[in-house]
C-alpha cells in the first residue's frame, strides 16, 4: 500500500473480504474487476498477496488518479507524475511571428521621443 499512499491517496483495507478503498477506486484481492468511480473496470492483474503483504496493479491505480505513466526500460524504472511530460521544442513559426523589439525599434523610439520633446518646447516659446 506504500505505493498508493505516496500518490496522496488515503488507502482503507478490509480484512473480512480482503478488499482495498482508496478515493473512487476499489480493489479485491484476486477479483480481476475492480471499479473507478462506479464503473466497473477489467484489470490485466488483480490485486495478489504475497508473504503477507498486498500488491495492487500500480499503471491501473495511477491511471485512475489521472497520473501520467512511463517506464524507462534502460533504467528498469516507472515513473508516475501529476501531468504529463510537456515537450519543449520551439515552435519557429510561432517565434516569428511575435514582435520582437530590435535595436532599431529602439533608436525609432528615441527619435519619436526627441521629436515630441522639440515639439513641446515650441509650444513653450511661442
Amino acid at each position: 500500500m506504500l505505493a498508493v499512499t505516496a500518490l496522496g491517496q488515503e488507502v482503507e483495507w478490509d480484512a473480512e473480504d480482503k478488499s482495498i478503498t482508496s478515493g473512487g477506486i476499489w480493489l479485491q484481492v484476486n477479483n480481476p474487476v475492480a471499479t473507478v468511480d462506479g464503473e466497473n473496470v477489467n484489470l490485466a492483474v488483480p490485486a495478489k498477496i504475497i508473504n503477507n503483504v498486498t500488491y495492487v496493479p500500480l499503471q491501473f491505480i495511477a491511471v485512475s488518479l489521472n497520473k501520467d505513466v512511463a517506464f524507462d526500460s534502460e533504467q528498469n524504472r516507472i515513473d508516475i507524475t501529476d501531468e504529463p511530460v510537456v515537450d519543449e521544442e520551439v515552435d519557429e513559426e510561432a517565434v516569428a511571428d511575435e514582435d520582437v523589439a530590435t535595436d532599431e525599434d529602439a533608436d525609432v523610439d528615441e527619435d519619436a521621443a526627441a521629436e515630441e520633446e522639440a515639439d513641446a518646447e515650441e509650444v513653450v516659446e511661442e
